[in-house]
């Protein structure tokens, strides 16, 4: 049950921070 709990979990996350770091990528673009 764990496990299925943390993996979604986890891909939301990692989602949340690949936003950001391509927000911040753009920022610097321009």
């Amino acid at each position: 049950m764990d496990v299925d709990v943390r993996c979604p979990v986890t891909t939301v996350n990692a989602g949340a921070v690949l936003r950001r770091l391509g927000q911040a990528g753009v920022t610097a673009l321009r």
